[in-house]
C-alpha cells in the first residue's frame, strides 16, 4: 500500500505512452532487484555477522619461532593454533544478487597453547546472495614480540642491543623482545550455507609475506531475523 502512488504513476504513464523511468519500473516488477527495498521489503538480506572459530597454520620464520625452545626466545609450541573472534559486517552495496561489504574481524590466536596473540582485519568483500559465495581482501594487523640481536660465527643467535664487529644487528621474532604491530595483507574466499534462518559461513584465507605465510580456515553461524 505504501507504494500505490508509484504504482499508479508508472502504470498510467505506460498506458498513455509517456516516459517511464526504467529503474523505477524494474524496482516494481523485478522480485530480485534490491532485496529489502521498496519492491520486496519483507525479503531477507544475507548477513553473516557473528562469532568465528577456526585453525591457523604458520610456515617459514613464524613456524620456526613458534617451535623454538622458550630458553631461546621461542614459544615451544606447535605451528597450528586455534582461533576465535567475531565478524562485524556492513553492507554498502546491494544490487539484486550482488552485495558489497565492509568486514571488521578481531581474532585471538593460540589460546589452546597458552598464548594470547591478538589480530584484526579490515576487509572489502563481495558476495552472491543466491549462492553464498564470497571473496574478500584487505589489510590485517597482528601483534608479536620482536627482539634485536645477531648471529655469531657459529650461527647461534645472540640476544643483544649491540653487535660486535663485524656483526650487525637484526630483528627476530623473540618472546624476550618488545611488542610490535605488524601490518600485512590478507585474502579469503568462502561460502555461506543456509538452513532455514540459520547462516553458516565457512572461509579459507591466506596472509602471505616475505619470510613466512599464514593460512587458515574458519566457520561461524548466526540466525537471521525476519523483517
Amino acid at each position: 500500500p505504501s507504494e500505490m502512488n508509484r504504482i499508479f504513476r508508472v502504470s498510467f504513464n505506460s498506458m498513455y505512452g509517456k516516459t517511464v523511468d526504467p529503474v523505477e519500473m524494474k524496482s516494481l516488477i523485478d522480485p530480485t532487484y534490491l532485496p529489502g527495498g521498496s519492491n520486496n521489503p519483507e525479503s531477507i538480506i544475507l548477513k553473516t555477522s557473528g562469532p568465528r572459530f577456526g585453525f591457523t597454520g604458520f610456515t617459514g620464520k613464524a613456524a620456526e619461532y613458534i617451535q623454538r625452545p622458550k630458553v631461546d626466545g621461542g614459544l615451544e609450541g606447535i605451528p597450528v593454533m586455534f582461533q576465535f573472534g567475531y565478524q562485524f559486517e556492513k553492507q554498502y552495496l546491494n544490487e539484486g544478487n550482488f552485495q558489497g561489504l565492509l568486514e571488521f574481524i578481531p581474532m585471538i590466536t593460540g589460546a589452546d597453547q597458552g598464548q594470547f596473540i591478538p589480530s584484526f582485519s579490515l576487509l572489502n568483500g563481495f558476495r552472491s546472495q543466491k549462492s553464498g559465495l564470497e571473496i574478500a581482501f584487505g589489510p590485517s594487523f597482528s601483534f608479536s614480540k620482536v627482539a634485536e640481536g645477531y648471529f655469531d660465527s657459529a650461527g647461534t643467535w645472540k640476544f643483544s642491543y649491540a653487535a660486535p664487529t663485524p656483526y650487525t644487528l637484526e630483528d627476530r621474532l623473540d618472546s624476550r623482545g618488545t611488542t610490535r604491530l605488524n601490518p600485512s595483507f590478507i585474502i579469503g574466499v568462502g561460502k555461506t550455507f543456509k538452513k532455514g534462518r540459520m547462516n553458516m559461513p565457512v572461509n579459507a584465507w591466506v596472509r602471505p609475506s616475505k619470510s613466512s605465510t599464514q593460512f587458515g580456515v574458519s566457520w561461524g553461524f548466526n540466525v537471521q531475523k525476519a523483517k
